[in-house]
């Protein structure tokens, strides 16, 4: 911010002059720490939610008299209150705020934990699930735009920091003795107290309404959706894959635990990488890099390649959420489109994936998804070369021939 400091102020002798009359002195902005405490707390909050779901499936079907796949309809209660909050903040709604979100988390999770009936419980997903899409939705969008040129790298550390909250969950899930619903308590209890320490207003929109998204520059939301789904892809049949390939379940399990150490660090790396390269072409690299890995997984090393591959499939949602931000503009509704793509991808990937695996057998994965991964690099690298402006030509200096 520029300040004319004015008249010079009389001041003791210190060997250092004051500013002349008139100058304008630019001070850097503060550092916003209390975003960053919110931001951190909060992705590490949410992070837990998806994590304890899975391990808390068996517990309800035991609680409720529950099969399988009436148990996992949980996970699917928070994706629709997640996809509905995200659809708002594209419409720029100035309601949704980080208070806002935090409170849904809040009471979201105390009616899960109540476990008075499995119908209050999904309801009580929903609700959860709605404030989880608005803090990510959120929390991505003011670091970006809050932390300067640091933003990049920050939105790399606060998705790592999700991360920690995925691997923590089923610790702490062990640690109550296999009851999820202290955990939950838990989870309500710490939104509770978020709820003072997120800033007023946080998120609001300045433009309203839907973005016209007739416009063709909204392709390249294809492009994250096809990432979540081989995200999901990696981490929700990898391990199936090894096991019909000769590992045994204990060994999938471990490779599994590297997999998603590998994708913390991917993510934690970029808060680095962003200093040396565009979020484009750390994207680009990223994709590469599951085609690499994947391939190697497809040609017989699977247990290098998919614990390798989490680092570079980390490194995806990050790089394109910076990228698609300064591409498709950096309002708070192109954030949410952006994310609202990435939760299709997610929600849909189970479905398709068990339909093309179905008639491939899940051994074939690595394959289809080296395959997919390459495609999507070929037609990823025309539209990055296309979209970066173009360097002016350097000027010939005199005499030469």
């Amino acid at each position: 911010m520029a300040l004319d400091l004015g008249p010079e102020l009389p001041h003791r002798s210190s060997g250092i002059r004051p500013p002349s009359k008139g100058v304008i002195v630019t001070r850097p902005n503060p550092f916003p720490m209390r975003l960053f405490l919110s931001g951190f707390a909060g992705f590490m909050l949410i992070g837990t939610v998806p994590a304890l779901y899975g391990v808390a499936v068996p517990h309800y079907g035991r609680v409720f008299g529950l099969d399988n796949g009436e148990a996992s309809m949980l996970l699917g209660a928070h994706c629709i209150g997640a996809l509905a909050a995200v659809v708002g903040g594209m419409f720029g709604l100035s309601v949704l705020t980080l208070r806002l979100s935090f409170m849904l988390v809040a009471v979201g999770a105390a009616v899960v934990a109540s476990e008075a009936h499995y119908g209050f419980v999904l309801i009580g997903a929903v609700v959860l699930g709605a404030g989880f899409g608005l803090i990510s939705a959120l929390i991505n969008q003011r670091f970006l735009a809050g932390f300067g040129v640091r933003g990049p790298g920050m939105i790399g550390m606060i998705n790592a920091i999700y991360g920690i909250g995925a691997i923590l969950s089923p610790i702490l899930f062990v640690w109550a003795g296999g009851a999820p619903w202290m955990v939950f308590a838990g989870i309500a209890g710490i939104a509770g107290a978020l709820i003072a320490l997120a800033e007023q207003g946080d998120g609001r929109s300045a433009a309203s309404g839907l973005p016209d998204l007739r416009d063709r520059k909204f392709a390249l939301l294809a492009f994250i959706f096809i990432a979540v789904v081989i995200e999901v892809a990696l981490f929700g049949f990898g391990p199936s894959a090894m096991i019909a390939q000769g590992a045994t379940e204990f060994g999938a399990a471990r490779l599994t635990s590297g997999f998603f150490t590998a994708f913390l660090l991917g993510r934690l790396s970029l808060y680095w990488l962003t200093r040396w390269a565009g979020a484009d072409l750390l994207f680009l690299l990223a994709m590469i890099g599951v085609v690499v890995t994947c391939g190697f997984a497809a040609m017989g090393w699977p247990a290098t390649g998919f614990v390798a591959s989490g680092a570079f499939i980390g490194m995806t949602f990050p790089t394109f959420y910076v990228w698609g931000s300064t591409a498709l503009g950096t309002d708070g509704r192109i954030g949410a489109a952006i994310l609202a793509a990435g939760l299709v991808g997610g929600t849909t990937a189970p479905s398709l994936l068990r339909l093309v695996l179905g008639q491939t057998g899940v051994d074939a994965l690595f394959l289809m998804l080296t395959i997919l991964a390459a495609g999507m690099v070929m037609v990823l690298w025309p539209v990055i070369t296309m979209s970066r402006p173009k360097r002016p030509a350097a000027k010939k200096s005199a005499g030469h021939i």
